[in-house]
């Protein structure tokens, strides 16, 4: 009998080492869960940090470069108005030298004029018409060329003006773009980082609840353990 309550003894206090054994097996199992879920935790963090700063790059790059080229598209804009007032700068210095040479011709036909008079011959016909013809000819042909020549530097002018002009335009268009597109991934690279921060998250307090299951099931296999053995010696006594 007195070896019957040894054995019983023995198979108990077997039991409880057992059922002790899966208590700390279940809960170093919780802790290295908790662990684990802490460093998914920091890593998200980590990352969600790299990934913002990332953005803030983008955006701040996007904004620079906007400026940079903003810049650029103004200088052009008024390189444009300095050329048009060139131009009408100039058009009124044309008029004027114009009109200069017209009085400088005018005060040539005049002596020719006054040359042929005293002269005793007359002009309205013969060689002296001819002469005045030819020289009025000359000066309305250095009109004309006078007026080509201005004109062609004219409209050049304007035109060197339109596409300065044109070329701000699309400059502009074009940082905008790249602006707007930058801001765009600036914005996509912020969602990622925020997606995956949620994500990584999400994995720790999985981790986290798989050690806590764990943990339970072996407190549930301890006194599962307890129990069966306090039952298996309650009989084999009983039954002695």
């Amino acid at each position: 009998m007195a070896s019957l309550v040894v054995s019983a003894i023995v198979a108990v206090v077997g039991a409880a080492v057992s059922a002790y054994g899966s208590y700390q097996s279940g809960k170093t199992q919780a802790a290295i869960a908790n662990a684990n879920a802490k460093e998914q935790e920091r890593q998200a963090a980590n990352n969600l940090n790299v990934l913002n700063a990332q953005s803030q790059m983008q955006a701040a790059e996007a904004d620079v470069n906007f400026k940079l080229r903003q810049s650029e598209a103004n200088a052009r804009k008024r390189n444009a108005e300095q050329l048009e007032q060139q131009n009408l700068q100039q058009d009124a210095i044309n008029r004027a030298n114009l009109d200069k040479r017209r009085q400088e011709f005018a005060a040539m036909q005049a002596e020719q004029r006054v040359a042929l008079a005293d002269s005793g011959v007359l002009e309205a016909s013969g060689t002296p018409l001819d002469l005045l013809a030819e020289t009025a000819t000359k000066i309305q042909q250095d009109r004309d060329e006078q007026h080509l020549a201005n004109e062609q530097k004219r409209r050049t002018l304007f035109s060197e003006a339109d596409m300065e002009r044109l070329g701000g335009e699309l400059a502009l268009q074009g940082a905008t773009m790249d602006r707007n597109l930058g801001l765009t991934q600036a914005a996509l690279t912020a969602f990622t980082g925020q997606a995956e921060y949620n994500s990584g998250m999400r994995r720790a307090e999985i981790t986290r609840l798989t050690g806590r299951a764990a943990k339970q099931a072996a407190n549930y296999q301890a006194a599962s353990t307890l129990i069966s053995s306090l039952g298996s010696t309650g009989m084999t006594v009983a039954s002695s």
